[in-house]
């Protein structure tokens, strides 16, 4: 790695529309250049000790591997910045400085082996299918609702038509293949997940009116072909989650055979998923 690469530059050639919102004076460029050398040492220090590490991908190593010419990190970056440019035309002008607060995490939340920035595309690509939505309107009210026991819901919406709120938490949850063996296993451990956190941010809170508002809406980071396996129990799990399904993120080809990301429910991405 360059000593002199400078992370702002590196991002902004592809994911220009991401760089301009936090701009080249945030106060954090050059502690994310400092830690992302630091990564890299120690990645390059723990190669010569063993032959293959595992490490979470940051959005930097993304743009790494799509400059060796990975097509899905290209075409990821190509999402990524795609989804803030979509969902800034959404944001009310009044929340623009919580809504760029709220995506910094995506640059800073790694070290030398961990990584966090899918969590905060999670939440904006659950956000936009919620204020995009056909059959009913929402407006975006608040980033980061306060409640009366000191914690935040992730969003607070209102319907347009009837003026009723609702509470937003988005949950993401990453899924590893050896976590699931069957069915049951499944429901237990999203259900179980779900009502934890649940359970979590309304502890204490003794207002019902406002328990009744609160929705988790649920991503899953997982695999979609092991998950396949598992249809059917998609295709009902709104019936288990007050009408919520759970989403993910998958991939398609268009009809030039281009790759292109989407996101979408559990049920219509395996619905769509094809296999061998």
């Amino acid at each position: 790695m360059d000593e002199n690469l400078d992370l702002y530059t590196f991002l902004n050639g592809s994911c220009p529309f991401l760089t301009k919102l936090i701009g080249p004076d945030f106060k954090n460029w050059q502690s994310i250049n400092h830690r992302y050398k630091q990564r890299i040492e120690h990645i390059n220090r723990e190669l010569t000790l063993q032959p293959s590490i595992t490490i979470e991908t940051t959005i930097y190593d993304l743009i790494v591997m799509a400059n060796e010419g990975d097509l899905i990190a290209s075409k990821y970056l190509k999402y990524i910045n795609h989804l803030f440019q979509t969902i800034h035309k959404k944001i009310p002008t009044y929340l623009e400085k919580k809504f760029i607060k709220s995506i910094e995490p995506l640059l800073l939340n790694f070290d030398e082996r961990s990584s966090k920035y899918q969590n905060v595309i999670g939440e904006y690509s659950a956000l936009l299918k919620i204020l995009s939505l056909d059959e009913i309107n929402y407006d975006l009210i608040n980033i980061e609702y306060p409640l009366t026991n000191g914690k935040f819901a992730d969003f607070n919406i209102k319907e347009t038509t009837s003026g009723n709120n609702l509470l937003i938490e988005i949950y993401n949850i990453h899924v590893k293949e050896r976590m699931i063996k069957s069915e049951e296993e499944l429901e237990t451990f999203l259900i179980g997940r779900i009502q934890s956190k649940v359970n979590d941010k309304l502890k204490g809170l003794d207002n019902n009116l406002i328990k009744s508002k609160f929705v988790v809406l649920p991503i899953l980071w997982c695999n979609l072909g092991q998950m396949k396996l598992y249809e059917t129990f998609f295709e009902k799990f709104g019936d288990r989650n007050r009408g919520i399904n759970c989403f993910a993120f998958g991939q398609t080809r268009d009809e030039d055979g281009e790759i292109n990301f989407i996101f979408d429910s559990m049920k219509n991405l395996l619905k769509d998923l094809k296999t061998d």
